[in-house]
């Protein structure tokens, strides 16, 4: 499943209660991250509706957008002026009659939040619906504006860009675009990320595989 993962530090509002009860914003409305992607309003709410809380409950916090690792589920997931804000609850039972976590992961999340090593919190989806900036002339403006996702999962995270999803991207990337926006998730300037994407678009139409190897692990050593 190709993923896409977008994290806004410093949203968590007020830490993790005793009881690993928490509030925040998973993600925010209309400003433009390094990716030069905005997320518009309205962009979760099918999915909120569908998979949030109210309905399929599908929707899970992960520790660190670890598949393996459900720490908990949102028991408020909405969209307000702001972006989409959540209530959510971390899975601390014990098993019974012990003093043992049930589930691990999520007491280590606890432990994180709690010491404020885990500050801000990211959304995991798949784009449905975008629209796109044409002018290859413009300058600090939005290139990508993402109008409809799938949302899967919300993680708390300690850094600003989770660089193994913009890696896993760029080897899925179909085209040049797609790989752009990949590269600039990973951390790359835009003028990096929009120069090996086009050299990749390039050796994908000359069918050359040696070196598209080659650009791989270029890729994988160029701080990703």
């Amino acid at each position: 499943m190709d993923l896409e993962y977008k994290t806004f530090p410093f949203q968590l509002k007020g830490g993790v209660t005793e009881e690993g009860k928490f509030t925040g914003y998973a993600s925010t409305f209309g400003n433009v991250d390094e990716g030069g992607d905005i997320i518009a309003p309205g962009a979760f709410k099918d999915s909120i509706k569908e998979k949030g809380p109210q309905g399929s409950n599908e929707i899970k916090i992960l520790l660190c957008h670890d598949w393996h690792a459900v720490i908990g589920s949102p028991t408020v997931l909405k969209e307000d002026k702001k972006g989409l804000y959540t209530e959510g609850s971390l899975a601390l039972d014990m098993i019974r009659d012990t003093s043992t976590p049930g589930v691990p992961n999520a007491w280590e999340a606890y432990t994180l939040m709690r010491r404020d090593d885990l500050k801000g919190l990211s959304v995991g989806f798949r784009t449905k619906r975008v629209k796109y900036n044409e002018d290859e002339d413009t300058r600090h403006e939005w290139w990508r504006k993402i109008l409809e996702v799938d949302l899967f999962e919300y993680s708390p995270v300690a850094f600003p860009m989770n660089r193994q999803a913009g890696v896993t991207g760029v080897k899925e990337a179909k085209d040049a675009r797609t790989m752009e926006t990949a590269l600039c998730d990973a951390g790359l300037s835009r003028s990096e990320a929009r120069f090996i994407a086009t050299r990749h678009a390039y050796q994908c139409d000359a069918g050359g595989s040696a070196e598209l190897r080659e650009l791989h692990e270029f890729l994988k050593s160029y701080r990703l």
